[in-house]
């Protein structure tokens, strides 16, 4: 079963990803953070 290391990694990433987020006022910045994470999240699914 995957959803359960998935929903792991997710929460672990999730959680520095808001501290981030809340000493950033700019909702521009948090926008290039959530970008940021969805290339993260879509880089690690592809095996080179």
């Amino acid at each position: 079963m995957r959803a359960l290391p998935l929903l792991a990694f997710l929460l672990s990433v999730s959680a520095p990803a808001l501290a981030v987020a809340n000493q950033i006022p700019e909702p521009e910045s948090l926008s290039l953070l959530a970008l940021a994470i969805a290339a993260m999240w879509l880089g690690r699914g592809r095996k080179p």
